[in-house]
């Protein structure tokens, strides 16, 4: 897996898996100050302009990545829950009932 801060590439043992994000203890600090700090940055999406349409743009890029469109079933999630980083490696495409448990859990 790869820390959500540094982008270090680090082991998870299989009982972990899915619960430990940060490879260290600083980038662990590091999440939970930027979580407070940018509350407000984060809570909006990104919106662009695509031949003339406003549209949001996680779901942009996980159409050009999948090359079609999505359904209104699907949701782009943000791994880093950071709503403005719209790179592949921070979307995950997801149903409605995976987007909600990764939303109940708490990463920090």
């Amino acid at each position: 897996m790869n820390c959500l801060i540094c982008d270090k590439e680090f082991f998870i043992s299989p009982s972990r898996k899915g619960k430990k994000k940060f490879c260290s203890m600083e980038c662990f600090s590091k999440a939970k100050s930027i979580q407070m700090s940018n509350s407000d940055i984060n809570s909006k999406y990104v919106r662009i302009h695509v031949n003339g349409k406003r549209v949001l743009e996680h779901r942009h890029v996980m159409e050009k990545h999948l090359k079609r469109k999505l359904s209104y079933k699907e949701h782009v999630h943000h791994i880093n829950h950071d709503k403005s980083d719209n790179r592949i490696q921070n979307l995950e495409l997801l149903n409605h009932s995976e987007h909600s448990k990764k939303h109940s859990l708490k990463p920090f």
